[in-house]
């Protein structure tokens, strides 16, 4: 007994083959939040199917809810991503950025904001006129935004005063004026941000997504975003990637890669 089609926004981060035809995804949606779902019969070569029950696959998916299951009845409005399917390098930063955004979501919340960011950065992966590397240093801080664990850097932590000449504690995960730093914050896992880095960082953490992956940045203010950026995420996030693994070793074993 099935409930009526509910209708989604979606896409799917996540698939995996089930049996001798069907397949499981994991589907990230605006209203439910990350569910699991299958389509039956998605491996057959005149499946309607074929092509959607795929990583990247991002469109209106038209939801049946079984007894303990959903199971994707019909998709529309579907984009691909087939710029990322055929590049070794994109695919492999794509499949980074899924696994990223399942670390970050779970099921009954809702997900609107995330997937745009996702989407986003995708097209952003895309697009080869952009620094991958940018990107991804962008949506790694981004996605914290929208988890609720994002690093004041607005106000000191200690005395509340605006400032874009400050350390940044990992102790208080925020700013700290140079007042208070002389005063209480020296040698309290601190390091240096640059006023531009802070800058970027409050931009960072402010901008829609549609806005947020077209700029550049100088290589030191990147280097030092990108330092920063790391020590975040070992501070708040206890797992190791395993498509981020394989990103790396592609970007250390790879010179003039096209």
């Amino acid at each position: 007994m099935f409930l009526s089609d509910e209708e989604t926004l979606g896409i799917v981060i996540d698939s995996a083959n089930v049996g001798e035809y069907d397949k499981r995804l994991v589907l990230l949606t605006a209203t439910l939040g990350k569910i699991t779902a299958f389509v039956k019969g998605a491996r057959r070569q005149n499946s309607p199917f074929l092509a959607t029950a795929n990583v990247f696959c991002f469109g209106t998916f038209f939801l049946g809810k079984g007894k303990d299951s959903y199971y994707i009845n019909k998709v529309e409005s579907i984009k691909f991503f087939d710029e990322l399917r055929n590049d070794y390098l994109g695919a492999c930063y794509g499949a980074y950025f899924l696994e990223y955004t399942n670390y970050f979501t779970s099921e009954g919340l809702e997900a609107k904001g995330i997937i745009h960011l996702l989407v986003m950065a995708l097209k952003a992966l895309s697009n080869k006129e952009l620094d991958n590397e940018l990107t991804r240093m962008i949506f790694e801080m981004k996605m914290f935004a929208y988890a609720g664990e994002y690093p004041e850097v607005n106000n000191c932590t200690y005395c509340g005063v605006p400032t874009s000449n400050a350390a940044f504690s990992f102790e208080r995960d925020g700013i700290v004026c140079k007042k208070c730093y002389e005063e209480k914050g020296r040698g309290r896992s601190l390091v240096y941000l640059s006023p531009t880095a802070i800058y970027t960082m409050k931009f960072i953490l402010s901008t829609n997504p549609q806005k947020l992956f077209s700029f550049r940045l100088k290589d030191d203010v990147k280097a030092e975003l990108e330092h920063f950026v790391e020590d975040f995420k070992y501070k708040h996030i206890d797992k190791e990637f395993k498509s981020l693994r394989v990103l790396k070793e592609v970007l250390n074993g790879t010179t003039n890669y096209t």
